[in-house]
């Protein structure tokens, strides 16, 4: 009980983020007023049919394969039904999340003035409100977050590297591939990241490496498999089947 006593009275609390996080809070609470709208009523559909593998794979569209999204919209929607107050104030609080995430890692990695810059514009950004405005905006909110853990315990493994932190590292990238596919490019950033910066050890820094393959070929192959397809490019980037052959073309 002393020792607990003690590391609280020792926490900081940053109150630049703080700041940063009630700021960002206060340009996206009036959200919580809305009612659903446009592509939500899509999602909605799908919800009410009930649980399927289908809707776990691609929702409400074949050319997507975000099964752990897909999942966390489900659970919401056994949760708190058709109240789209809870739905927003679910994606606030996933936004709050990747904003401080971001301004921890840029403190570490910069200093602590481009930090709040970074974790301001990042937060109140008008493009970001999609993800919070939208209810499949979950999608790229937890993306995000996944994202932005695994690249903080990357960054720890670039400079202590070890075991625990590279499963860490792994999982939660992998998490957020399967959130959205777009994250697959992120693999090649932390494959050469790791590459260029790693050098303290061979055996760990090759199996650093090994996942940032792995994870990506992983999610392809079950995306295959999952929807019945083995033409992944054309399904991955949603190009029409008329602009693949000379033969269509005229």
């Amino acid at each position: 009980m002393m020792l607990l006593q003690t590391k609280i009275r020792n926490m900081q609390i940053d109150q630049s983020l703080c700041l940063i996080l009630f700021a960002v809070l206060l340009v996206h609470l009036p959200v919580v007023l809305n009612d659903f709208h446009t592509d939500d009523f899509q999602v909605l559909m799908v919800m009410d049919e009930g649980f399927s593998p289908r809707g776990v794979a691609s929702m409400d569209n074949s050319n997507y394969f975000r099964p752990v999204s897909n999942l966390v919209i489900y659970l919401r929607y056994w949760l708190f039904g058709k109240s789209p107050f809870f739905w927003y104030l679910i994606n606030i609080c996933l936004h709050l999340l990747a904003v401080s995430l971001l301004y921890q890692i840029i403190k570490c990695t910069a200093n602590k003035t481009t930090a709040i810059l970074a974790g301001l514009f990042f937060g109140i950004y008008f493009q970001h409100f999609e993800g919070v405005l939208w209810l499949y905006g979950l999608v790229r909110l937890l993306a995000a977050v996944f994202l932005l853990s695994a690249l903080k315990f990357h960054q720890k493994v670039i400079h202590k590297p070890s075991l625990n932190l590279i499963i860490k590292t792994h999982l939660f990238l992998a998490l957020a591939v399967f959130c959205v596919e777009d994250v697959i490019l992120f693999s090649l950033y932390f494959l050469v990241s790791s590459i260029i910066k790693n050098r303290k050890s061979k055996y760990l820094l090759g199996l650093h490496n090994t996942g940032y393959i792995l994870i990506p070929a992983i999610y392809i192959i079950i995306r295959v498999f999952a929807l019945s397809s083995a033409d992944v490019s054309t399904e991955y980037f949603n190009v029409s089947s008329g602009l693949r052959t000379r033969r269509h073309l005229f």
